[in-house]
This record gives C-alpha cells, sequence and structure tokens, in this order.
C-alpha cells in the first residue's frame, strides 16, 4: 500500500463533469496547500488516477456516459487504485442514493453547494485515517521484521560464545559490548560505550565508528572514538574524513563491504589516520564493515600495537561483533522508530476515543457473546455504568435479565449474513419509555472474518413525538392544501373566486359569504362574489369605501374579526337586506394577505356556534394568506402574460441575430479563409512539379499563405469572444481591446476608470465588454472622429459605462455589421439585465451612449 500523505502536499483528484464545481474545488484545495487534478467525466479520471495515483478522489455521482456508481467499481476493481479513499459529490436531491455509493466502496460524501469547512475537513480526515492504516502496517511488519532480527541475533551470540572460548581477551569484549548492545537506548551512547569497552576488555589502542556522510557516499567521518592515546584521537578527529582513493580502512570496508586489514610499515605509517606525533605508533588496523542484510551501515575500525595481532579466529570474532553492533543499530533504530509509531497509535487511539465519547449518540462493539468489547460516554451516561463496569459483560448480565433482550436477535444476524441493519429499539430509563434507533454493522478483522458487530445508537424518542404531533398536523393541514391546489389549478380571478366559494360551501360547509377586492390606490373594496344571502342590495356588487364598510376593521388591522350571535338589529350589513338575516349568525372576517399585503376580506356566515372556534379561526386565516397569494397571481397572470409576449419577441430577435452571425462567419470562412486555402493547396500541388529553387520560393509564398491564415483565425475568434475575459477580468479585456481599436483605427481613446479592480458575474462584465465593442465599432464606421472618451465606474450597486466622442454626429442604422446586434444588441443586452440606457446620436458634443447595469 502506498504512504498517504495527510499534511498539504497530498494530491487530490476531482472527477466533475461541471467545469464551475471543478475551478471551485480546486480552488478551495490548493489554496490549503494541496496538489489538485482535474478530470471532466469517468473515463478520464479512470486514466489519471490509473497512471498516477492519487490520495483521495472526490468523485461526482451524475455525470454523462459514466456515473459516478460505475467509476467507483472501476477503480475498486483494480489493485494500484483499490485502496483509495473515494468521497461522493452529490447534491440534495441525491442523498438518497448515498446507500448505493457505499455498496460501490465510497468512504464519505460532500453536498452541493460546497463548505469550505466541510470539504478540507472530510479530505483531511479520510487522509488521516489512510494515513493510520499504512503506520499500522508498517508497525506489524517492522515488529515481524525485528522478532526474526531478534532469534537471528539469539543463534548468532551463541555461536559467538562458543567461538569467544578459544580467545579470551575478544570474549570478554564482545561480551561487554553484546551486553551494551542489549541495554542500549540511545545510538551514540551505544557507539560510544562499544568503542571503549573493545579498547578496555581487548587491550587495543584505537577504536573508533565510522559512518558515510551522505546515502551512497563512500566518504566516511569518525562518530564515536576510544582509545589510550590523546594525541592519537585527536589526530583521528581531525583527520577523519578520508579522500576516497586512501588506504583507509574504514573506507575500504565500507566500499568493498569486506574486511580489510592495513598494517603499517615506517614508510606507510603517515597514510594512516592513526598515525600522529605520538611515539608509539599502531602497527595494524583492521576495518569491519558493519552490515545488516545487504546493506553497509558504516565500518568498525581496530588498532592495536601487536604485529601478530588478528589472526583468523579473532578476525571472526570481531566480524561478529560488528555484525552484532550492526544488527544492534538497525535494532535500536527500529525500536526507536516503533516506539514512535506506538506512541502516534496511542495518540490515535486516545483522538478516537476522545471523539467517540464527544459523539451525541451511543457507539459501542460487541462480540458474538454479547459482551461489549467497547463503549462511549453516550453508553455509559445510558447504562448509568462506567466503563469498567461495562466492558467485558452482556445484556443480560448489565440488566440483570433471564433471557437475551429482543435486540439481540438482531445482532446475531449481522453476525450471520455480514449486512448492515436497522432497528428500533424500546427501554425503559428513569421511568420513562425511550425508543432508540440503531444501526448495526458488522467489523471485520485483518483477514476479513467478523469477530465482532458495531452499533450506533440514536434516542428518537422526541423524534416520534413530533412526528406523531406533526402527523396530527398533517392530517388538519390535508383540507387546506386540497383548497391550496384547487386554486392554483387556474390563475383567472373569476375561476379562483367560484373555486374557493365552492369548496368553502361543499367542504367547510359555510353557508353564506362574500369575498371583496381591497383596492389601496383609494382605500375602496369591491364585492366580486357572494353566496347563500340572496336578496342583495343594488349597489352591493359597487364599490365600497373602507371608512362605512362593516368590515373595516379588518382592512385596518389585518386580523380576523369575530363577532357572535348577530341579529339584524345587532349588525349592520350594508350589502344585504336586512330581512334576509334571520336567526343568530356568526361572522368572521378574515383578511386576504399575500406576503404581508392585504389583497382582500373574506365574510363568511354561520348559524352553527361551533363553526368558529380557535382552530378553525387559525385555519381561516392561514386560508386567507393562501388566497391572497391566488389573488396576487390572478393579479399578476396578465402582467405574466404579456411579459411572455415580449419574452417571445426578443427570442426571435436573439434568433436573427444568432443567424446574423452565422451569416458573418460563413462569409468570413467562404471568402476569406477557403480562398486562403485554395491559394495554398494550389501552391503545394505546384512545387510538387517544379525545381527545387523554384519550389524553395513556392514554400516561402505558401508559409507566408498559412501565417496569413492563421492570422485571420485568430482574428476571428477574438471578434467572437476574447479569452482573457474568462481569465484575466472585464479590466484588462477592456485595456486589451481599447490598445487594438487604435492600431486598427487610428483612433485615440482616453479611458478613466475606478473600482474594476475586483471579478463581476460573467454575464456582467461579457455585456458590458460587448456594449463597449458595439460602441466603438460604431464610432469607427463615422467620420471625423477625433477623440473617444470611455468611462467605467463600479459602486456596491451598478457598473456604469460612458462612451463619449468628440467627432461628428451619428445617424447609425441598426444591424450595419453582421457579426454585431448593432445598437439594437445594446438595447436588448441592457434590457436583460435590467439596466438603464441612454443613447444620443444627433449630439455633436456630448454623450454619445450611457449604460448603468445593476450588481444586485
Amino acid at each position: 500500500m502506498n504512504t498517504i500523505n495527510t499534511d498539504q502536499h497530498a494530491t487530490v483528484l476531482v472527477i466533475d463533469d461541471n467545469r464551475q464545481h471543478l475551478r471551485m474545488l480546486d480552488g478551495i484545495l490548493r489554496e490549503h496547500g494541496y496538489q489538485v487534478r482535474l478530470a471532466p467525466d469517468g473515463k478520464l479520471g479512470l486514466r489519471s488516477a490509473q497512471a498516477e495515483t492519487p490520495d483521495v478522489i472526490l468523485l461526482d455521482i451524475s455525470m454523462p456516459d459514466m456515473n459516478g456508481y460505475e467509476v467507483c467499481k472501476k477503480l475498486k476493481e483494480h489493485e494500484n487504485t483499490r485502496d483509495i479513499p473515494i468521497i461522493f459529490i452529490s447534491a440534495t436531491h441525491e442523498i438518497g442514493g448515498m446507500v448505493e455509493a457505499f455498496q460501490a466502496g465510497g468512504a464519505d460524501y460532500i453536498t452541493k453547494p460546497f463548505r469550505v469547512d466541510e470539504v478540507l475537513i472530510r479530505v483531511q480526515n479520510h487522509l488521516a485515517i489512510q494515513q493510520s492504516r499504512a503506520a499500522l502496517q508498517q508497525s506489524e511488519q517492522a515488529l515481524q521484521q525485528a522478532n526474526r532480527g531478534l532469534q537471528e541475533q539469539i543463534e548468532q551470540h551463541q555461536q559467538t560464545q562458543a567461538t569467544l572460548q578459544r580467545v579470551e581477551r575478544t570474549l570478554r569484549a564482545l561480551s561487554q559490548c553484546n551486553t551494551s548492545l542489549l541495554r542500549a537506548t540511545s545510538e551514540a551512547d551505544l557507539l560510544q560505550t562499544i568503542c571503549q569497552t573493545i579498547v578496555d576488555e581487548g587491550s587495543y589502542c584505537l577504536v573508533w565508528v565510522s559512518f558515510p556522510q551522505s546515502l551512497g557516499d563512500n566518504t566516511v567521518q569518525p562518530v564515536a572514538i576510544a582509545g589510550h592515546d590523546p594525541v592519537l584521537i585527536e589526530h583521528l578527529r581531525t583527520t577523519g574524513q578520508i579522500n576516497q582513493i586512501g588506504p583507509e580502512p574504514a573506507q575500504t570496508a565500507l566500499r568493498t563491504g569486506e574486511p580489510s586489514v592495513l598494517r603499517l610499515s615506517a614508510a606507510r605509517a603517515v597514510e594512516s589516520p592513526c598515525t600522529g606525533s605520538s611515539n608509539h605508533k599502531p602497527a595494524v588496523c583492521i576495518g569491519l564493515p558493519l552490515r545488516h542484510q545487504t546493506t553497509v551501515l558504516g565500518a568498525l575500525c581496530v588498532c592495536t600495537f601487536d604485529v601478530t595481532a588478528f589472526d583468523p579466529e579473532e578476525m571472526n570474532l570481531l566480524g561478529q561483533l560488528a555484525d552484532n553492533l550492526a544488527y544492534g543499530i538497525n535494532t535500536l533504530r527500529d525500536r526507536v522508530a516503533r516506539e514512535q509509531v506506538e506512541a502516534a497509535l496511542h495518540e490515535n487511539r486516545v483522538l478516537l476515543q476522545s471523539i467517540l465519547d464527544h459523539a451525541p449518540v451511543a457507539i459501542f462493539v460487541k462480540d458474538v457473546q454479547g459482551r461489549y468489547l467497547l463503549t462511549n460516554r453516550s453508553v455509559q451516561t445510558i447504562l448509568q455504568r462506567s466503563d469498567e463496569h461495562i466492558i467485558g459483560k452482556t445484556d443480560m448480565e448489565l440488566f440483570q435479565l433471564d433471557q437475551p433482550p429482543s435486540w439481540e436477535v438482531h445482532i446475531q444476524q449481522v453476525f450471520q449474513h455480514g449486512q448492515v441493519l436497522d432497528t428500533e429499539t424500546e427501554l425503559i430509563l428513569n421511568q420513562q419509555a425511550h425508543t432508540f434507533l440503531t444501526n448495526l454493522f458488522p467489523v471485520p478483522n485483518a483477514q476479513g472474518q467478523i469477530y465482532a458487530v458495531g452499533g450506533i445508537s440514536s434516542d428518537i424518542t422526541h423524534r416520534k413525538q413530533v412526528e406523531e404531533e406533526m402527523q396530527r398536523r398533517n392530517q388538519e393541514l390535508t383540507i387546506i392544501n386540497r383548497i391550496t391546489e384547487a386554486i392554483n389549478l387556474n390563475l383567472a380571478l373569476p375561476h379562483v373566486l367560484t373555486t374557493l366559494q365552492e369548496l368553502l360551501n361543499d367542504h367547510l360547509h359555510i353557508r353564506a359569504g362574500a369575498m371583496y377586492l381591497y383596492h389601496e390606490d383609494d382605500g375602496y373594496l369591491s364585492r366580486e362574489t357572494a353566496w347563500g344571502i340572496e336578496c342583495l342590495n343594488g349597489a352591493a356588487l359597487a364599490r365600497l369605501p373602507v371608512a362605512t364598510a362593516h368590515n373595516r376593521q379588518v382592512v385596518q388591522q389585518q386580523s380576523t374579526m369575530l363577532l357572535l350571535h348577530l341579529t339584524p338589529e345587532t349588525f349592520d350589513l350594508p350589502c344585504f337586506a336586512p330581512d334576509e338575516l334571520t336567526g343568530q349568525w356568526n361572522y368572521l372576517g378574515v383578511p386576504i394577505l399575500a406576503q404581508g399585503t392585504l389583497q382582500g376580506v373574506l365574510d363568511l356566515f354561520s348559524l352553527n356556534p361551533e363553526s368558529f372556534t380557535f382552530d378553525q379561526i387559525t385555519f381561516f386565516s392561514t386560508l386567507g394568506q393562501q388566497v391572497g397569494t391566488a389573488f396576487q397571481n390572478a393579479r399578476l397572470f396578465a402582467e405574466v402574460t404579456s411579459a411572455r409576449e415580449r419574452l417571445q419577441s426578443l427570442s426571435q430577435r436573439l434568433i436573427e441575430v444568432q443567424e446574423a452571425e452565422r451569416r458573418y462567419i460563413a462569409s468570413e470562412l467562404h471568402d476569406e479563409i477557403a480562398q486562403t486555402l485554395t491559394g495554398l493547396n494550389l501552391t503545394l500541388e505546384l512545387v510538387q512539379r517544379l525545381p527545387t529553387e523554384q519550389a524553395r520560393s513556392r514554400l516561402e509564398q505558401a508559409h507566408l499563405l498559412v501565417k496569413e491564415l492563421m492570422m485571420r483565425i485568430r482574428e476571428m475568434s477574438l471578434e467572437l469572444r476574447p479569452p482573457m475575459l474568462d481569465d484575466l477580468g472585464l479590466l484588462a479585456t477592456v485595456l486589451w481591446h481599447i490598445e487594438r481599436y487604435r492600431e486598427q483605427t487610428d483612433i485615440e481613446v482616453v479611458l478613466h476608470h475606478h473600482g474594476l479592480e475586483r471579478r463581476f458575474v460573467p454575464t456582467i462584465e461579457m455585456a458590458t465588454y460587448r456594449i463597449l465593442q458595439e460602441a466603438l465599432a460604431t464610432i469607427a464606421r463615422q467620420e471625423h472622429n477625433n477623440a473617444v472618451i470611455v468611462r467605467l465606474w463600479a459602486n456596491q450597486e451598478v457598473l456604469g459605462l460612458q462612451v463619449e466622442d468628440h467627432g461628428g454626429s451619428y445617424n447609425e442604422p441598426i444591424n450595419v455589421n453582421p457579426a454585431s446586434n448593432g445598437l439594437a444588441g445594446i438595447y436588448e443586452r441592457v434590457n436583460l439585465l435590467s439596466g438603464t440606457i441612454l443613447i444620443d446620436t444627433a449630439s455633436v458634443h456630448g454623450c454619445f451612449l450611457s449604460v448603468e447595469l445593476p450588481l444586485k
């Protein structure tokens, strides 16, 4: 498995067919130091992941040709990409498909729209998880290697003990050194102790250990020195860096990997690092490679005054000592690395437990016998026991039950089938019934065998109570939904009034009533419909001043008005004849509101005293808001119809503009590019039949035609859409266009701008650029143009453009240039963005064009 980087140099592959999302994620991740690769579809994402393995993959679910689930399955089928964590990108409506995403091998998901902190935390979490997994595997391998090495050390030590019996002097040194190896805690202390022990117990005059200065380098440097002569020690420290071509034994042993013996004579003594100002110089110096497996870590050098030293047996014993020292050094380094890994694992365990304890849900792990293996603080709170009293016990023991509880059956099902299972469980806690929703999932070991079952449990008691209350409320709102649906089927006001009257009469049994429209401009009410009271005043459908209306309190306070037990003598109804109100009526006046604005009044009459209870009043108030929206929609229906007609006209105009642009492009291709290509083709055909010298001249002509063709295509591309508008923004593009305009027309353009150092939405930037382009093009087609002043400014509300020409007057026809929209195009662009425009083509000195586009 590749080591996963959790730092900011980790590589993140983003696969999404939405280029805006790609740019957004690329910006978020690169801003925090990640290396990002982008793929606009699933196939390219697969190739990128297999070509160079990323650390994390962000994968969109909805993509053409190959969706996110298929890409995830393909990645999991290949060994190189199998272990890469995949975080799905999903819209809110795609959350239901997350089960399929996790079944396909996904590790997590992020919802759109993106939150920067969520994206970064999820990426960092999965990088940390991969790092922990890799560290665990490396730790296991290191432990196994160390165990094998220790076993080899024991065998070598036993063989060395038998050999050292023949040489007492080397035996003591070897024994002491091995003891030092076993007790060593610091590599520097170990090397110094070994050198001193060999000197003291082996009666050698000088011993040192040298390591290469860098990996693969044969130049050595002493790191530990011991001896009886301070002069020799100081000389070795100052001249220990020996050139690699010299005879120094440490360097030779390091280069060849074999023992090197240097027997010094008077003539060669000066070549040895052991020589110095001392009168007693070593006679023999041996360099022993410190080999661990196939790697030479360094060299152990031993010097003596005895010219007969280092016979084969002693060489063999010192060789074993060097091997032991090399093994000890490697073991010590492994131990330090293992301790660091163990410390990191302990820190991860503490972190994991802290996360579990602070989780708002209960989390536990049980073995096949139902014993708790792990719990978090929420479980301990629910069971009202400490972790020490829970771990290793079953629910039967904790609750003192005679038989296993019902939820144990679900746990055994997970053990048997190895599938995730959701269950609901009821518990009596503090003499109150609680309902828990538990997600049970299998926990496999390294071999893939299920040895435990984990559970994540949430107390949903309050949620179920809320759901029951919502169900009751939904039943109460069913009728209002039916009324709203019936009203919204037709936006025509007469239909709305008729439908509402039928529903009130048939479903709510309101046998009499009336509906009024409120006219805010003159403070009048106009009754639009009535039912249940047959006799009407002649002026009943006329306009009624609010000041004299019976329901003026509803209009003025915009609140319901309830009057009970009314008779003709106690309630004045100017719209109805008094003799028609027989019996005791109950009256409810309901304001018809839309977004806080009064649209009308709904009068309801009933002989039933139970019709207008508190709940019914709340219901009719809500109904008044729904009807208000219908009234408002009906009033806006005519405006929408008119707007639709204008939109159809505008669409037709846009189609005409598109066709004009296509004709322009076709004309350019036919008249300019096609003729240039024809000339190029004829030139190349002629070259084949001409001699070499003439052919060279023709090829130069062909080269000029190619350059002309490339220049023309580039000009067409820039005319259609300059790419720097997307890359560099509005200000840079305007500056480029003005400079290009000066070169093409010899017209001086002076630009004044402020507030443009930021980016605007693409539609605003494109519209502003096109309007300026059209204005300057129009000026260029006129005569006597000396200078043009362009002003661009922006604040928090608007982006403004003003083009002022100090030439003659203008009489610009619409669509002069087929490749442009002309003045009509400018009008259309401004209207589409709800902006304002002023064009004066008759002024000699003044504003030729002024545009303001709203930014909000």
